[in-house]
């Protein structure tokens, strides 16, 4: 084996700290457009990883055609279970390849990777064969395949790592867990966002205005902004594009200073990259804008930590892998009430079929909690449109459109390389138990809505690859837009690390800000992640309007991979708590949820990121629709379903704070707090753990009150009567039952 190959496989062994699951994983190949007509480019496109890659090599692909039949060799590595080299981190990746355009008929293409084993012997892997019909007028001959060079060539480097660099530590079950990736991954930007509040002030332009300005064609030559001279925009729309309408409409005009009015006026903007410095700085002072920014970089807390086996793979823990669902009583909650109220969650989808989640089988109600006439794909918000978008379609699987040449060498409707978190925490959120699959949410009958907030984006690598990224400009939308259609709590698996930082006391007017205050004057119960990192709470977990999601092992202490994983390490391997700054806690860890190997529902045959076990397979044979995923992304959506199910037994019962202050009345806060676990010690918060594990039980009778010495079964919530907008009448019906429910019949 010549001395190139050994550095690219010493750099590829060393590049992680710790063992890997030795999984060979490369999927079945499959062609895009499924039906392709003559002329159209045809893409092959395979999807693998974590032992298993498609590498850049001098001379590869080789491509042969024979009449209809193609074979594409590429040069990668294979390492298969058993092989002896269990050292494995390669990223995740779709890796698309254009074959070419062809006249009409039958075709295959097989795909097979040329590989060197441990003993550097030359060996081949048929990847898969892929077959395809092309429809149209048929030609003479079929066209030559190009040979195109891989998109996207890795560039290794020869890290030669004594072995005393490291010592590896071996828990008693046989798993070491560390969290850093060799590969730093950058996406392929070709515009980038800027978020912008015009100003209400005399003689400035209407939002509507500088959009009309913007994506007219010719423009105007005075622009309705100073700052577009400095920087000319590419593109823009509004942050909340269903705009308001009739009688929202007029009391947005009639209270202009509103948080509500601030984000129907707030504008994106899209510049070259190159141009966004220019351009942030003249909107800035520009007299005509209140505010410009860039979004937070939100992501996900579910954990991108390598969770390494050395043997067998680790047993469940205990035995039951949904032992959040027991540690917080949600069965004996549910003797109490069952709750009916609409959660929304901004995540990245969900399996819309999946049968622990769908409330409809063809005309036989199944009971699930999923409601997709209430949820919206607003993943481009802020982004081109695209043709045939479907905005009602929140299913995480559906082909999604790109056109970075780093991936696609043209416009290509894709899948992502990773899916299934949404379906995940939609899981734990309001599973149906009677689906026969093992799990259920903590809101027995609340109503999911559901606000995609994903698009596709290209990782130029090495290697290239479709990944779907998450829009922090859509989850400001999808926040707004659950407020306004009732929603009564929210579920946010996501963050982004702020040290500390009173974020929205510096900068109130951001629209991440403007909608937390937007959810606080609707009494929304919001709750979010407080990250993975071990460090302070993230916003807007960190926000003191939301309700903070720790973490929980399943010996009920605070989740925590220690001691393999150091607190100065840059990962994700234990819930996040609040720390001390001088003398001062900026943020409030209030609750635990469970976190650690969390078992819920999953897109079936599909995984999130297998090397932390998150997804189908892990915990259950793969293909059954349920699996394991770690992360406080887990104990949000648990939270949340409580405090939906607690609103559900009195929706008058304000949401509140933990521990009220001064005036303040208790809310639903105040009597999670109360009956956590810490306050049955006689406990009062810690900064780890908040004020602990929740007992959805007690909390529930807390809320429901006691009648002659007895907690009382229900609530007698009072009816409302229903005024008609338009004749100003009211409905009698609801009237006089309001009247028969108020004299006890």
């Amino acid at each position: 084996m010549c001395i190139r190959h050994v550095a690219a496989l010493l750099a590829l062994a060393f590049c992680v700290f710790f063992f890997s699951r030795a999984d060979a994983f490369f999927d079945p190949p499959w062609i895009t457009p499924e039906n392709p007509v003559a002329g159209e480019t045809v893409t092959l496109n395979i999807h693998y990883g974590v032992c298993d890659a498609i590498l850049g090599e001098e001379g590869y692909p080789q491509i042969t055609q024979e009449g209809n039949a193609i074979r594409i060799r590429w040069y990668g590595q294979h390492w298969p279970e058993g092989s002896g080299m269990p050292l494995c981190a390669f990223p995740i990746a779709t890796y698309p390849y254009p074959v070419g355009a062809f006249p009409a008929g039958d075709y295959t293409v097989t795909a097979e990777l040329a590989y060197l084993d441990f003993f550097g012997i030359p060996s081949v892997l048929t990847i898969g064969v892929a077959s395809f019909t092309v429809a149209g007028a048929p030609s003479a001959d079929p066209a030559p395949v190009p040979a195109l060079g891989v998109v996207g060539i890795v560039v290794l480097l020869a890290l030669v790592l004594g072995a005393s660099l490291w010592k590896l530590q071996v828990r008693k079950a046989g798993v070491l867990v560390f969290a850093l990736a060799c590969l730093s991954l950058g996406a392929h930007a070709q515009d980038q966002t800027i978020r912008v509040l015009v100003s209400n002030a005399p003689g400035a332009p209407t939002p509507a205005a500088v959009l009309a300005w913007i994506n007219s064609s010719p423009r105007s030559p005075t622009p309705p902004l100073e700052a577009f001279k400095a920087a000319s925009p590419l593109g823009g729309d509004y942050l909340i594009p269903d705009r308001a309408a009739g009688d929202f409409l007029a009391w947005l005009h009639a209270n202009p200073h509103s948080t509500r009015k601030k984000l129907e006026d707030y504008v994106l903007l899209s510049f070259a990259v190159a141009d966004v410095p220019a351009a942030l700085t003249a909107l800035q002072t520009d007299p005509y804008i209140a505010e410009a920014s860039e979004g937070p970089s939100y992501t996900f807390s579910a954990v991108d930590l390598l969770d390494f086996g050395i043997g067998p793979d680790p047993e469940p823990l205990g035995g039951n892998d949904q032992y959040g669902y027991f540690a917080m009583n949600i069965d004996r909650a549910w003797q109490l009430a069952g709750g009916y109220a609409l959660v929304g969650q901004i995540d990245m989808g969900l399996h819309e079929d999946h049968p622990a989640l769908r409330q409809w089988t063809g005309s036989t109600y199944a009971g699930g909690n999923f409601i997709k006439v209430a949820s919206r794909d607003i993943g481009l918000t802020g982004r081109p449109a695209q043709s045939g978008f479907n905005p009602l379609d929140v299913d995480e699987k559906k082909l999604m459109y790109i056109s970075d040449t780093n991936c696609t060498a043209t416009p290509a409707m894709m899948l992502p390389a990773n899916l299934g978190h949404g379906t995940h925490v939609a899981g734990l959120l309001g599973a149906n138990g009677a689906s026969g699959l093992s799990v259920q949410g903590t809101c027995k009958h609340c109503g999911i809505q559901v606000y995609k907030a994903a698009f596709l984006s290209c990782f130029a690598g090495p290697p290239a690859r479709v990944v779907p990224s998450f829009n922090s400009n859509a989850a400001d939308r999808g926040q707004a837009q659950a407020i306004d259609t009732g929603a009564q709590a929210l579920s946010m698996s996501y963050g982004v690390p702020l040290d500390g930082m009173n974020r929205c006391q510096a900068y109130r007017r951001f629209p991440e800000c403007l909608v937390l205050a937007y959810g606080q004057s609707r009494d929304l119960a919001m709750v979010a992640a407080s990250g993975n990192q071990k460090k302070d709470v993230n916003f807007p977990a960190s926000d003191k309007r939301v309700i903070s999601a720790g973490g929980f092992e399943e010996n009920l202490t605070l989740w925590d991979e220690a001691p393999t994983c150091p607190p100065s390490a840059p990962s994700e391997c234990g819930s996040n708590w609040s720390k001390l700054h001088g003398s001062y806690f900026f943020t409030h860890q209030e609750t635990l949820g469970s976190a650690k190997r969390v078992l819920s529902t999953a897109y079936p045959n599909t995984t999130w990121v297998d090397y932390a076990e998150c997804g189908d397979g892990y915990g259950t044979p793969m293909g059954d629709g349920v699996g394991w995923c770690t992360g406080t992304s887990m104990s949000t959506p648990q939270i949340a379903g409580l405090f939906g199910l607690l609103r559900s037994i009195n929706p008058l019962v304000p949401t509140g704070n933990p521990e009220p202050v001064g005036t303040e009345k208790p809310g639903l806060r105040t009597a999670v707090a109360q009956t956590a676990a810490r306050a049955k010690l006689g406990l009062g918060w810690d900064p780890q753990v908040g004020y602990g594990v929740p007992d959805a039980a007690a909390a529930a009778r807390k809320v429901l009150g006691k009648v002659a010495g007895a907690t009382a079964r229900n609530r007698v919530t009072p009816l409302f009567r229903l005024r008609e907008s338009f004749s100003g009448g009211f409905n009698s019906e609801v009237h006089h039952l309001s009247c028969e429910v108020a004299q006890g019949r």
